[in-house]
């Protein structure tokens, strides 16, 4: 079992083992701007932030195996992709999230915390848009 102080070693740990292995990531956020005077409906802006997260694609072509992942629930296919975010990144409204190197656009398709002995980062599973 791990003790308090090995817990505190890997997230103190955390930051070098993701070292060299980061990616800028754009977050589009939909926030809201003002309200319609004709129809009191909310208007919605998007804002973008920039962070760095690790990513893997899902690239199993073994369905049906111990290959298979579940983030939040949700499956994951084939063409996916994990990010993992330190847990200071808010991903509250994030709506579509850019992968700078790629241009290419991700929606989140499920969310969970992770860590050895407690949490220290989200698992974020992305399908692409299309």
């Amino acid at each position: 079992m791990l003790t308090k102080a090995d817990i505190e070693l890997v997230k103190k740990t955390r930051k070098e083992i993701a070292a060299n292995r980061t990616v800028p990531v754009v977050l589009c956020r939909k926030v809201p701007a003002s309200v319609d005077p004709l129809t009191g409906d909310m208007i919605y802006d998007t804002t973008e932030e920039q962070v760095e997260a690790l990513w893997r694609q899902y690239i199993s072509k073994s369905p049906g195996t111990d290959d298979i992942r579940y983030v939040g629930g949700v499956v994951a296919e084939i063409g996916d992709a994990f990010v993992e975010f330190e847990l200071t990144v808010d991903l509250s409204n994030v709506e579509t999230i850019k992968n700078v190197e790629t241009g290419e656009l991700w929606r989140i398709r499920g969310v969970d915390k992770i860590g050895l002995g407690e949490p220290n980062r989200y698992y974020v599973l992305l399908g692409k848009v299309h």
